[in-house]
């Protein structure tokens, strides 16, 4: 009996000193290095607005008296002397340039590209002599009251031939993606209207415009 018992104390003792150790490796497993950057190590001014990251992995930082650029190793500073209008930098945005090559082929292509999460796509027309195309709306316009809705527009156009969906105000939209190649349909939508004036709105597929009109309250 006496035996059992050891036994018993002993492999306790021995699964709670394996807890122990496989807690204290995962406390020391997810320890992370933290490291604070001043004016000290280069950092334009200590009050930072924002810190961006851009599409080439540099860190950029939006402060109180300058722009700074951090490259793993060191700073980069910029302000008014170097082009910027102010040195209170509240915000940084990104723009990336992108080249479309000439299509020599007889059929249109697409290609989609992500940048920071939001997907970008591009559509691009067939080559080969396909340089005409010519787009059929149906219908052509549509009359909405006061409530707003949805409505679908049809496109009709050769299947080599890309097109792009424009509107010229912000309350007729098209959540869904506002390129396209060959024959297909869009869909749109209308949002409420609180006055009593009527307003007005133009979507352009192609070389062609679609009109739109609400009625007011």
């Amino acid at each position: 009996m006496a035996r059992i018992k050891a036994r018993r104390i002993f492999s306790l003792v021995g699964w709670t000193l394996g807890a122990t150790l496989t807690l204290a490796g995962i406390i020391k497993a997810e320890r992370l290095l933290v490291k604070a950057y001043t004016t000290a190590n280069g950092l334009a001014q200590n009050t930072v607005n924002r810190i961006v990251r851009d599409s080439r992995g540099f860190l950029w930082f939006c402060t109180e008296d300058g722009l700074s650029r951090y490259d793993g190793y060191t700073f980069t500073n910029y302000g008014v002397e170097q082009g910027l209008p102010d040195n209170q930098v509240r915000d940084l945005l990104e723009t990336i340039t992108y080249e479309m090559r000439e299509n020599f082929t007889a059929s249109a292509r697409q290609a989609m590209s992500t940048v920071a999460g939001q997907v970008f796509t591009l559509v691009q027309a067939a080559g080969g002599g396909v340089d005409n195309c010519s787009y059929t709306l149906t219908p052509t316009r549509d009359v909405f009251t006061a409530k707003g809705g949805n409505s679908t527009i049809n496109v009709a156009c050769g299947a080599g031939c890309g097109w792009r969906v424009v509107s010229n105000q912000s309350w007729a939209t098209f959540p869904a993606s506002n390129v396209g190649l060959g024959n297909g349909a869009v869909t749109y939508t209308v949002a409420a209207k609180r006055s009593t004036n009527g307003r007005a709105a133009t979507i352009t597929i192609g070389n062609q415009s679609f009109a739109i009109k609400q009625k007011g309250r």
